[in-house]
């Protein structure tokens, strides 16, 4: 509330009797709020953030042996036996099991660089406020990232009008031409099945993943 006062006085002294016209006295306004301190909470509001998937549906069991930026594992795979009939009395054939590597290589990165100046803000942990901040943007760019490579990444047999690897008749829409398949309740199931049954034809066992 704003608190004004007024004073009035003579303002001509020069002979008498004095001038008692008050029409040229001088008011001033003394606002109060400029007393009024600025109260800062001690707790901070933290914004939502958008939910991340990525690690859910990605393996990262390779995550702690990288350390920088054009590092290369090295990831050896299983070979393929092969099973042949067997006959009593007969050589057997010998193999040599081998299969290629696989090579990972860390090519991209992400960083946050801030600057605190503690010396300001002393009542809350910026640098704390911060790291939380940063963590949830940045897990939420490395997911949009992800998301797009599995998008433009897919096996040939796995994508298209023609998907399935041994069928070639599974329509699962294409980007090229903008042909995408609409998903709605009526068909929702059955795109769903298809997909199984695409990966199922790659012999893409364990856990499966539908990001909607």
């Amino acid at each position: 509330m704003a608190n004004t006062s007024q004073i009035a006085y003579v303002t001509n002294t020069t002979a008498p009797p004095f001038d008692n016209d008050l029409s040229t006295d001088i008011s001033y306004t003394s606002n109060a709020d400029n007393y009024t301190p600025t109260l800062y909470a001690k707790k901070v509001l933290y914004s939502f953030y958008a939910d991340t998937v990525f690690k859910e549906i990605t393996n990262v069991d390779y995550e702690g042996e990288f350390r920088n930026m054009g590092d290369v594992i090295v990831i050896r795979q299983a070979p393929a036996i092969t099973s042949r009939a067997y006959t009593k009395g007969a050589t057997l054939t010998y193999e040599t099991p081998a299969k290629d590597s696989i090579s990972m290589v860390i090519d991209q990165a992400q960083y946050q660089a801030v600057q605190v100046d503690d010396k300001v803000v002393k009542d809350i942990d910026l640098m704390n406020m911060y790291a939380t901040d940063g963590k949830e943007r940045m897990a939420i760019q490395i997911d949009t990232n992800v998301l797009l490579a599995m998008s433009t990444a897919a096996h040939a047999s796995n994508a298209g009008s023609t998907a399935g690897a041994i069928s070639s008749s599974i329509d699962l829409g294409t980007d090229t031409t903008n042909a995408y398949v609409a998903i709605d309740r009526t068909n929702a199931l059955d795109k769903i099945v298809e997909m199984g049954q695409v990966l199922g034809e790659q012999n893409i066992n364990g856990d499966r993943y539908i990001v909607i």
